[in-house]
């Protein structure tokens, strides 16, 4: 009788132990393939099921830590552009050429970064956000919006997108609260943000109907602008932060309200101008006119000594010219001005600083 109760208990604890480790792997798989059990999808999007690789911690990717919400593939087929939007959360978009498909993570958490279950964001997903992933067309949208204008700050999600994609696409993206950052795209790209920076890396960028459209958009009204090896027409805005590039071929019109352009490396056209801030251009060709103006600080331009240019350089305290030699004819006043024609007169070349200038031929 003995033997038989002690049977019986073992079976029992044996029995206990195999039930809690089936559930304990369901909801571990629940939690790696971003699924919940019994629920409706959340909004008008596509899921995918991730594979084994992207329901992990994600150390291949360099641009977003942590488990994706959800991962969400689309063939390319005839695939032209990928727009993408969120109120609040960053957006990255790289380029890869041997692409066949394009892929969208979403990463979510709440609020300032603050970790949130599964269940409680899908819970305020419904009750708050719509989550648009989809193709239209030729287009494939990722969006996320409130749809109550009246969130509580408690019950805010930070939604980011990861967009890996063909090289040759287009991209139209914006964040209303966070950075936005693109490598590695050929075509035309637009990317906004209200409170966040924005940087683009090696892209080029391609118009259809004009050689003098802006190709390479980048606009933040609070945030810095980066800009690094990149080629084509571009306009970089910020009302309040820093422009800072490095190696460009084409034409680049910079502009910031509050802060510092400072851009090496560049071969074509430029257009730098701070409103509050220092200027520095530093030109390896001149392809076109070169104008670089501060309302409120110095100026710095350097330009290659075998080029030829129409000169005209003024500012209110003193200037320093560098490099000037016979081949130079004007006149000049090392204190604050100089206007002329160098090796015979070429691209226009205006500086204005409510400073002093550093001008140099090298």
């Amino acid at each position: 009788m003995k033997l038989q109760h002690t049977i019986l208990v073992t079976l029992c604890v044996s029995l206990n132990v195999y039930i809690g480790n089936a559930a304990k792997t369901i909801g571990s798989n629940d939690v790696a393939n971003n699924t919940a059990p019994q629920q409706n999808p959340v909004g008008n999007t596509q899921k995918s099921e991730p594979t084994e690789a992207e329901s992990t911690n994600e150390e291949n990717d360099p641009y977003h830590t942590g488990t994706p919400f959800s991962v969400h593939k689309f063939p390319i087929n005839d695939i032209e552009k990928v727009k993408s939007k969120t109120d609040s959360g960053e957006i990255y978009v790289i380029g890869n050429s041997t692409a066949n498909e394009v892929k969208v993570k979403l990463y979510i958490t709440g609020n300032n970064g603050i970790a949130v279950s599964k269940l409680e964001i899908e819970r305020r997903l419904k009750a708050y956000y719509n989550l648009d992933i989809d193709v239209n067309g030729k287009v494939i949208k990722a969006h996320a919006k409130e749809t109550d204008l009246h969130v509580p700050d408690n019950q805010r999600l930070r939604i980011a997108f990861v967009i890996y994609t063909p090289e040759k696409i287009s991209i139209n993206l914006c964040s209303d609260q966070g950075d936005v950052i693109i490598k590695q795209i050929n075509g035309t790209i637009v990317a906004k943000t209200v409170q966040g920076n924005v940087n683009a890396e090696n892209c080029k960028g391609t118009t259809q109907n004009s050689r003098t459209a802006v190709a390479i958009g980048l606009y933040t009204d609070q945030g810095n602008i980066v800009i690094k090896n990149l080629e084509g027409n571009v306009k970089a805005l910020t009302d309040a932060g820093d422009i800072w590039g490095n190696t460009l071929k084409g034409y680049l019109f910079a502009k910031t309200d509050a802060g510092n352009v400072t851009l090496t490396g560049i071969a074509g056209s430029v257009s730098a101008i701070s409103d509050a801030g220092t200027v520095s251009v530093r030109m390896t060709e001149v392809t076109g006119k070169v104008s670089a103006s501060s309302d409120s600080d110095d100026v710095t331009l350097e330009l290659p000594k075998n080029g030829k240019y129409a000169l005209d350089l003024k500012c209110s305290e003193s200037l320093s010219a560098i490099g000037l030699t016979n081949n130079f004819v004007a006149q000049i006043s090392k204190r604050k001005w100089v206007q002329g024609k160098y090796n015979g007169g070429g691209f226009s070349v205006k500086v204005r600083a409510e400073e002093n200038i550093w001008f140099s031929l090298v």
